[in-house]
């Protein structure tokens, strides 16, 4: 065994006379009591604790807005047809040509259905080229849903009258309803589509 694990006093080596005799520590090592905590370091500010946020706070949106956007949405639907309908030269009785009724019927969905996923489609990343295509589809299905939603407000609430006053004005209804249908993508898919 080497000379300084021996205890002092049992067989050391004594230091020269004359000479300061050197120093000897003993080290204790204790362990904390396990329920006391680390204490910070006395510069550092004490962190406060940000209390949780209210359940309901912004997790549910409002329920008017569901009663407000949810009508202004199957009008869209409606009008969405309607302009498919006319542009197309479609009938809107499903009795003088089944087909033709379901055509319309299967554009106005796929046009709608673009346009309520809207949130879903911006939050996907836009690094590869099918995200890239969809985002084309869905600009693409936005103008159509814009131009029948003007074409079928107009012809349902003024006949078709070619009034431009009253396009100028219809023109800017339809915007509306396809932003409240926008709106209510956000609504409806804007939780889901960050998680």
């Amino acid at each position: 065994m080497a000379d300084d694990a021996k205890p002092e006093g049992a067989g050391a080596a004594k230091p020269p006379a004359g000479s300061p005799a050197a120093p000897s520590y003993v080290i204790t090592l204790t362990p904390a009591p396990p329920s006391a905590p680390p204490a910070p370091p006395a510069s550092a500010p004490a962190e406060k604790e940000s209390p949780p946020p209210p359940k309901d706070a912004a997790m549910v949106p409002p329920r008017l807005l569901y009663f407000v956007l949810i009508p202004i949405a199957l009008w869209d639907i409606y009008t969405t047809y309607l302009g498919v309908s006319y542009f197309f030269d479609l009938p809107t009785n499903p009795d003088i040509n089944p087909g033709q009724f379901a055509f319309g019927l299967v554009v106005t969905l796929i046009v709608f259905g673009f346009v309520l996923a809207t949130q879903l489609i911006y939050s996907l990343p836009a690094d590869n080229s099918p995200v890239l295509i969809l985002k084309g589809a869905w600009a693409t299905a936005v103008a159509i849903d814009l131009y029948t939603a003007w074409e079928g407000t107009r012809r349902v609430v003024f006949y078709g009258e070619e009034d431009p006053v009253k396009g100028v004005g219809v023109a800017i209804v339809a915007a509306l309803i396809v932003t409240s249908t926008i709106f209510l993508s956000q609504l409806l898919l804007g939780k889901s589509a960050k998680s």
